[in-house]
């Protein structure tokens, strides 16, 4: 019996031997087959890498620069070689400098100019409509909406405070302090 049990024992590993190199040999003749197409997936995504990375550290140097002219005209708002740089580098930042110098000196025909700029940041230009009293993004009007509701609502205003909320879409992040203010102020005209 011992033999047999023998036999049987060395045929099995025979035969996972023979599964293990039959596995071998499809996968070299797998690998020939697709040398070309396998080496062409490996370049392809080095390369993207590569250009993953140059992208990367070229917007990093771009964002440093930026600062650092964001930086020198703060310290000095009259350097012309500075503010051309920032132009050049970060359009936002620098229209945000000029907003924030147009602010500070009170110059609304600079925020009105700043208000008509194309190619900047579109909740930026929004900020500078709604300071230049134009008519502004979903954003500003559901806030103004917000504000001047509340302002009607601590004078005692119920329903000039519900005309202006509801101009507030329901979509908004204000569409739940909306509801808590309401629910506050009908609680409260109640117990009086």
């Amino acid at each position: 019996m011992a033999i047999k049990d023998d036999i049987k024992d060395v045929k099995e590993r025979m035969d996972s031997q023979g599964q293990f190199l039959e596995n071998i040999i499809k996968s070299e003749l797998f690998i020939r087959k697709y040398k070309k197409p396998i080496v062409g997936a490996f370049i392809v995504a080095f390369l993207a890498i590569v250009v993953y990375l140059v992208v990367d550290y070229q917007k990093e140097t771009k964002f440093k620069k930026a600062n650092e002219s964001y930086n020198e005209l703060i310290l000095n708002p009259n350097d012309k070689e500075a503010a051309n740089k920032l132009k050049s580098l970060d359009k936002n930042l620098f229209t945000l400098f000029e907003f924030r110098q147009a602010m500070d000196n009170n110059d609304s025909k600079k925020i009105n100019e700043l208000s008509n700029l194309e190619g900047i940041d579109k909740l930026l230009k929004d900020i500078i409509k709604y300071e230049a009293g134009e008519q502004s993004g979903e954003i500003l009007r559901s806030y103004s909406a917000f504000m001047n509701g509340y302002a009607y609502l601590k004078d005692g205003k119920v329903e000039e405070a519900n005309k202006e909320f509801i101009k507030i879409s329901p979509s908004s992040g204000l569409t739940q302090i909306v509801k808590n203010l309401r629910h506050y102020n009908g609680n409260k005209n109640e117990k009086n």
